[in-house]
């Protein structure tokens, strides 16, 4: 389970022999900043903000969490 703070590093999917919908941002760190609930669903996602500014959901990309 992701909780806000947490930090987090975009990934490359690949490894799991998946495609990666935003490839431009692998490698980026950033974190959680909070969770919304998917449209049409119950399900929540995390938002996470990018070093750079970038906002994105965790359905979005591939990220993991990372140790300070």
């Amino acid at each position: 389970m992701s909780h806000i703070g947490m930090k987090i590093r975009i990934i490359d999917a690949k490894k799991f022999g998946m495609g990666n919908p935003r490839p431009d941002e692998i490698g980026k760190f950033g974190e959680i900043i909070g969770h919304e609930i998917l449209e049409g669903t119950d399900l929540r996602t995390p938002r996470i903000r990018l070093a750079d500014g970038t906002l994105l959901r965790g359905t979005e990309c591939w990220w993991e969490p990372v140790n300070d």
